[in-house]
C-alpha cells in the first residue's frame, strides 16, 4: 500500500505543477493582451494628435475663386456678416443676401445714424436718438418696437430679446423687450445713484443683462471716476433679488471701454488697465483678471475668444495680437497688415483690410497670407481654408490651396 500512497502524492504534485503553469500562462497572456491594448491606445492617440497638429499647421500659399456672384448696393451702404449671409444697411433701409446672391429679406425705414447689433440669427436696427427698433431674423421682420425715450445704445440676444439704453435731458432708463415688442423689464437710472449707463450686453438666451455704469464724482475715487459692471437676471433666480440685480464689480479710477457677452454664460470687460472675464448662468462671477501692460489699439471677440491688438515692440512688425479665452492667453502673433477687422471661426482668425488678408490659428500659427483681386468691404472666415469676400459689386468664395 505504501507505493500507492507515494504514487498518489506524485500525481497531486504533478497536477499542482500543471495547474501553476497553466495559471501562469494565463496571467502572462492577460498581461501581454493588456500591454498590446495599451500600446494600441497610445499609438492611436499619437496618430490623432499628429493628424490634428498637421491639420492645424498646414499652410496655404494661394487660392482659387470657387464662386462669384454680382451684387449692387449704394456707395454709402455698410455691410456686416450675419449668420453666414451678408447684411447691408443704410439710412433708408436694410437687406439680407446669402452668398449665392439671393435676397432673404428687405426692409425700408428712414434713419439719420443707424445702429446695428447682431447675435446669431437675430439682428436689431435702430437710429441713434430715434424711437424705433426693428428686430429681424432669417425669416424676416419679427417686431417693430416703439421706444419711449431717445435710443442711445442697444444689445440683442440670440433669441431676439433687446436691452436698450435710452436717455434725454431728464435722465436715462434701460428697457428690455421681447422680439415682438413686449416690454419685459425696465429700470430708471440716475447719475447720483447708478452713474451713467455706458455700455450694455445681453446673454444669448436673454436672461442675463450686463450694464457698465460710469461714475464721475470726486467722492467715488482719488481719480474722480469709477466704473461699475452690474449683472441683472430676468429669470426665476433674479426675482429673488432687488431690481433683479444679482452681482456687480467696481473698478476705481478706471473707464471700461466695452462690456460684452460672448455666449449664454461668459462675458468680458475691457479697460486700459485690465481684461476681465465673468462666468455664470445665474449669478455671474469674476473668473479671470488679466492685467494689461500695453496700450490696446482695438479689440475683437467671438463666442470663445477675445483678441487685443497693440503696437509691436519689435521694429520688424507693426502690431501684436494677443488672443485670450476665459482660461487665459491662448496665443500671440505679430502682423504687418494695416488691418480693418479681425474675425474668428472656431480656432482660427482672419485679419484683413480691403486689399489683403492673413489667417492664423488662435495659438499664433500663420497658415495663409495673400492679396484680394477686388476691393473688399467685408470678409468672413468660413473655415480655416475658405473665405467669403464682399465688395460693392461682388460676393466671392475663396478656397485656399
Amino acid at each position: 500500500m505504501a507505493p500507492t500512497r507515494k504514487t498518489d502524492t506524485n500525481d497531486r504534485e504533478n497536477r499542482e505543477r500543471h495547474r501553476s503553469r497553466y495559471e501562469e500562462s494565463i496571467r502572462r497572456h492577460k498581461i501581454r493582451k493588456a500591454l498590446y491594448f495599451g500600446l494600441g491606445i497610445v499609438l492611436l492617440i499619437v496618430v490623432i494628435v499628429a493628424i490634428k497638429v498637421t491639420g492645424d499647421t498646414k499652410k496655404y500659399t494661394t487660392y482659387k475663386v470657387k464662386k462669384s456672384v454680382d451684387r449692387s448696393v449704394s456707395a454709402d451702404a455698410g455691410c456686416m456678416a450675419y449668420a453666414g449671409s451678408v447684411l447691408t444697411y443704410s439710412v433708408d433701409g436694410a437687406s439680407c443676401m446669402d452668398t449665392n446672391g439671393s435676397q432673404i429679406w428687405n426692409i425700408t425705414y428712414q434713419m439719420q445714424n443707424p445702429l446695428v447689433d447682431i447675435r446669431g440669427e437675430y439682428v436689431a436696427i435702430g437710429d441713434y436718438n430715434g424711437d424705433t427698433l426693428y428686430v429681424m431674423n432669417k425669416s424676416g421682420k419679427q417686431g417693430e418696437i416703439a421706444v419711449p425715450m431717445p435710443i442711445r445704445r442697444f444689445s440683442i440676444s440670440a433669441n431676439g430679446y433687446v436691452a436698450v439704453i435710452t436717455g434725454n435731458t431728464s435722465g436715462q432708463a434701460i428697457y428690455v423687450y421681447s422680439r415682438s415688442g413686449e416690454q419685459v423689464g425696465y429700470f430708471h437710472v440716475t447719475m447720483k445713484d447708478s452713474g451713467y449707463p455706458f455700455d450694455i450686453s445681453v446673454s444669448d438666451q436673454g436672461k442675463l443683462i450686463a450694464v457698465e455704469y460710469l461714475y464721475i464724482e470726486e467722492a467715488v475715487s482719488r481719480e474722480g471716476y469709477m466704473s461699475r459692471v452690474a449683472f441683472y437676471n430676468f429669470g426665476s433666480v433674479g426675482r429673488n433679488f432687488n431690481d433683479q440685480y444679482v452681482s456687480g464689480y467696481d473698478y476705481s479710477g478706471e473707464v471700461i471701454g466695452c462690456l460684452k457677452y460672448m455666449n449664454d454664460k461668459n462675458s468680458f470687460s475691457l479697460s486700459p488697465d485690465r481684461l476681465v472675464f465673468y462666468s455664470g448662468k445665474e449669478i455671474p462671477k469674476t473668473c479671470k483678471e488679466i492685467p494689461l501692460e500695453r496700450e490696446i489699439r482695438n479689440y475683437y471677440y467671438s463666442d470663445s475668444y477675445v483678441a487685443l491688438v497693440s503696437d509691436s515692440e519689435t521694429s520688424d512688425h507693426r502690431y501684436q495680437v494677443d488672443v485670450y479665452s476665459i482660461n487665459g492667453r491662448k496665443g500671440s502673433f505679430q502682423i504687418d497688415i494695416q488691418y480693418d477687422e479681425i474675425v474668428f471661426r472656431g480656432g482660427y482668425c482672419l485679419v484683413y483690410n480691403n486689399a489683403e488678408c492673413a489667417v492664423y490659428s488662435v495659438s499664433g500659427q500663420k497658415i495663409f497670407q495673400g492679396f484680394f483681386d477686388i476691393n473688399v468691404s467685408l470678409a468672413m472666415l468660413n473655415s480655416k481654408n475658405s473665405i467669403t469676400i464682399v465688395s460693392k459689386d461682388n460676393i466671392e468664395v475663396l478656397q485656399l490651396k
